[in-house]
């Protein structure tokens, strides 16, 4: 299992103490991908878990300095969809959508911004149906052209 932490010790911190083991959740791989966006250098930290007999495999992706947030869940590679998009389907994306108008108007730090999406992922993940998919018992219908 590679191992590469996000800069920032307070994302770390909560990732370890907030969200591995929710859910039954367990941290199997963390990898750093770099890409050049906007003429910038743009990490990508990307957090993979899976609970123990599923197929179902949950990564959050955390990118720096942009701050893009995201989480998917997938069967494989072609079978897969985001959090937001999935939100949106059952009512309940207004959280993640406050969250990033704020940081977009600047009233919230980026630190707070991801710190801020990590707990409404977290909120989320005790949602009866996003454990059942977490558990590979429930597969929903979410649009693609959504995402």
């Amino acid at each position: 299992m590679s191992i590469e932490k996000h800069p920032n010790e307070l994302v770390n911190d909560f990732i370890s103490n907030s969200i591995m083991g929710l859910a039954g959740l367990k941290l199997t791989q963390c990898d750093k991908k770099e890409t050049i966006v906007l003429e910038e250098k743009e990490t990508t930290y990307i957090y993979s878990f899976r609970k123990d007999g599923s197929d179902t495999l949950v990564n959050i992706a955390l990118s720096d300095p942009l701050y893009f947030c995201d989480v998917s869940f997938a069967k494989n590679e072609n079978d897969y969809f985001n959090l937001k998009p999935y939100l949106k389907t059952i009512g309940e994306s207004q959280n993640l959508e406050s969250l990033f108008d704020f940081f977009l108007d600047e009233k919230v730090s980026e630190e707070e911004y991801v710190l801020g999406f990590l707990n409404i992922f977290k909120s989320m993940a005790e949602n009866p149906e996003i454990q059942q998919i977490i558990s590979g018992e429930y597969w929903p219908d979410v649009p693609k052209d959504e995402e």
